[in-house]
This record gives structure tokens, C-alpha cells and sequence, in this order.
């Protein structure tokens, strides 16, 4: 079972929900920057194109080498670790609230027990 945060942005037309899972990515991990890419994060997406790059063309000798190396995995470990926190300050910016918490098995369990809480909100107001 893993915790979910769910997000909402009220000025949208359409009101979509996004759902933050909290904990270590694997995902995040793995493909960093594409991960971030999936996410919107065009600019940690680009930075990270920078950093790569300078990394591999500027390589000119083996303590280079290894620093750079070293310096892609600690970025990746930092994604891993941090990717919900960076998603829930991504998702801040862009103007969305944090709506609910849910505690689910996936994803997709977790908006299903959302809109199931939700719809027996709204039925008990009416």
C-alpha cells in the first residue's frame, strides 16, 4: 500500500486530478530527466541536457571522468528520493491544491477510492 497525494487546480476548465505517490521512485531514479520531461518540467528536463552534455564533451581526462559519473549518480539517487517533493512543488506552481490523501494499492486504486470518497461527500450534502 503506498500514500497518494491528490492534486486539483480549481481554475482549470477541466478539473484534473493528479495523483503524487509518496516515497522512493524508481522510476525518478532511472530516467531522471525524462522523468521530468513526462512531468512538465521542461526546464529541469533542459538543465539536465546541459549538465550531461558538459559532462560527456568536457571530459579530457580519467578524474574528470569519474567525476561525472559520480556526479550522474548522485543526480539520479537525488531524483529517486525526492521526485514526489519535486513533482508537489511543480505542481504548486502551476496553480494546483492539494485536495485529499489517499492510501491505496496503485494509481489507479487510489483515484477509484478518491471519487468514491468524494461522490459519497457530495451525496451527503444533497
Amino acid at each position: 500500500m503506498y500514500l497518494y497525494e491528490v492534486y486539483y487546480n480549481p481554475n482549470a476548465k477541466v478539473h484534473q486530478v493528479i495523483l503524487s505517490r509518496h516515497g522512493f521512485s524508481i522510476k525518478a531514479a532511472i530516467f531522471s530527466f525524462l522523468w521530468a520531461g513526462y512531468h512538465g518540467m521542461w526546464y529541469i528536463l533542459i538543465s539536465g541536457i546541459l549538465i550531461n552534455s558538459i559532462i560527456i564533451f568536457g571530459i579530457d581526462n580519467p578524474i574528470m571522468l569519474t567525476l561525472g559519473q559520480i556526479t550522474l549518480v548522485t543526480m539520479s539517487i537525488f531524483f529517486g528520493i525526492f521526485a514526489s517533493d519535486i513533482l508537489t512543488f511543480h505542481l504548486n506552481i502551476k496553480g494546483y491544491q492539494l485536495y485529499d490523501i489517499v492510501y491505496a494499492n496503485s494509481t489507479i486504486d487510489g483515484e477509484y477510492k478518491f471519487y468514491k470518497k468524494l461522490l459519497r461527500k457530495y451525496t451527503k450534502q444533497n
